[in-house]
């Protein structure tokens, strides 16, 4: 088990995070720390990093247009 924090987001951001690996799901509550097995953190890290990288993948597209 590892134990993870969501930040809270915005005020019209959902108050929890939904998450599924293989048909099992959990509802994380954000801005609270609290235990997850370790492939249900693995999964929130590797989309954290995922969408890193589309952002740096925008930013690219978006200078070569110009």
């Amino acid at each position: 088990m590892k134990s993870i924090l969501i930040p809270r987001g915005k005020s019209v951001d959902e108050p929890q995070q939904y998450v599924a690996v293989n048909g099992e799901a959990f509802i994380i509550p954000k801005g609270l720390k609290c235990e997850v097995p370790d492939y249900i953190a693995d999964e929130l890290q590797r989309a954290i990093e995922a969408g890193e990288q589309l952002e740096i993948t925008i930013s690219d597209l978006k200078k070569s247009v110009k």
